[in-house]
């Protein structure tokens, strides 16, 4: 009995001791990661499309919306994997006839995190943020709120660190559309081009000919 209880007493510390290093090693690797991480910044341009009951006020026009982030690599983890802080702040614009206005707009600043699962030049990515929206319907009226979005997209790196492609982002907050007197769910879909570019540092040096 005594033998038995020493014996799982053995197992259980070599697990702990062995898990420990593998935990303390995974940490050494995600902390080279973040050390090694690179700078991205870059835009999204499209059309914008309300949705749900936005669209009895509102129709369609056009956004940007700029951002600046760190991507870190986590291939250690899943191959090809890079998370990507960002932050985005947003214009989008309406056309629209009520109340005799021609031109609405949303502004919004968010941030939120971007996954990307990256296979030599592309890269697909998926990514959600929350933040604080304002509306604006002529020159005085202004409201604002709570909101968020989640987007999703592909892009293609033509020149090294430079990459383009396509996006789309739905985003939803609690504001007052135009002419409404009491707030309610706004939506709209944004979606058209991205361009990014990742700051890489600089290719190593061929080795000199002996």
């Amino acid at each position: 009995m005594r033998r038995s209880v020493l014996r799982c007493l053995g197992a259980s510390a070599i697990a702990i001791v062995t898990a420990q290093g593998a935990w303390a090693q995974l940490a050494d690797q995600l902390a080279d990661s973040v050390t090694h991480g690179v700078p991205v910044v870059g835009a999204d341009i499209g059309v914008t499309i309300p949705i749900s009951g936005f669209r009895n006020s509102a129709n369609e026009g056009g956004g940007i919306a700029p951002f600046a982030g760190y991507q870190v690599e986590l291939s250690q983890l899943i191959p090809g994997l890079t998370i990507t802080p960002i932050f985005q702040p947003q214009f989008a614009a309406f056309s629209t006839s009520v109340a005799g206005n021609t031109l609405a707009s949303i502004t919004s600043l968010s941030g939120g995190v971007r996954f990307s699962l990256n296979d030599e030049r592309s890269e697909a990515y998926f990514g959600a943020q929350g933040g604080y929206y304002w509306s604006t319907n002529g020159p005085r009226e202004h409201d604002k709120g709570n909101g968020f979005n989640i987007e999703g997209g592909y892009n293609y790196e033509f020149w090294r660190g430079t990459g383009l492609g396509l996006f789309a982002r739905l985003d939803q907050a609690v504001i007052r559309p135009f002419h409404e007197s009491e707030g309610q769910t706004t939506q709209f879909l944004t979606t058209g081009f991205e361009v990014r570019h990742r700051f890489l540092p600089p290719p190593p040096a061929p080795p000199h000919p002996r």
